[in-house]
């Protein structure tokens, strides 16, 4: 995780690399409440979610999407390497 140090923060940032392969062998799916961008560094991200077809990111492409949607990652010819933000969902106390 990168500026892990910050407090109160509203954004997880992450630099990545997956490998080739299935999803299960980079993490498996995974959903959480908020938002999640990526921004593709290096190689050929494939984005797997449950609701859309696979959608390949090229060296330099973005994303933004809803991460309530289960969703995994793999690189495609090789390792892709990514930055990563979540955006942190924090629970409300009025309910």
């Amino acid at each position: 995780m990168l500026c892990s140090d910050f407090k109160e923060k509203q954004n997880l940032f992450w630099r990545m690399t997956v490998a080739p392969g299935a999803v299960e062998d980079n993490g498996g799916m995974r959903q959480h409440p908020g938002q999640e961008f990526i921004h593709v560094l290096s190689g050929r991200l494939e984005l797997h979610s449950a609701y859309y077809d696979p959608l390949v990111l090229e060296t330099g492409d973005s994303i933004l999407f809803d991460s309530d949607q289960p969703h995994g990652y793999v690189g495609l010819d090789g390792p892709a390497e990514f930055l990563l933000m979540n955006s942190f969902v924090h629970p409300d106390p009025e309910a």
